[in-house]
């Protein structure tokens, strides 16, 4: 996967997550119903295609699209993982044979 891919990846997952932020907070969704486990489960699913480690939910979900600042060891080294681009390298380091 390329860093632009990858980019318009965390970029869409941005939208949908600030799109259901703001169905929620007007009462259009209820974020433990079956609608959006079904939209999330599914980009989840089709995420996992492309990295079956889950560093990009990893990124969006515990690291908070890069703002916690967490670090991961790649190569005995560890690394904050805060930019897409540090991501799109861990993924990099991390691609199956």
């Amino acid at each position: 996967m390329t860093l632009k891919q990858l980019q318009n990846i965390i970029e869409q997952r941005k939208r949908v997550d600030q799109m259901f932020r703001d169905a929620e907070k007007v009462g259009v969704i209820d974020v433990n119903g079956p609608l959006f486990n079904a939209v999330w489960h599914a980009i989840e699913s089709v995420t996992s295609i492309v990295d079956s480690y889950g560093w990009i939910d990893w990124f969006v979900y515990e690291n908070e699209y890069g703002a916690r600042e967490l670090t991961v060891t790649i190569d005995g080294r560890k690394r904050k993982i805060k930019t897409i681009k540090q991501l799109h390298k861990l993924l990099q380091s991390n691609d199956e044979p």
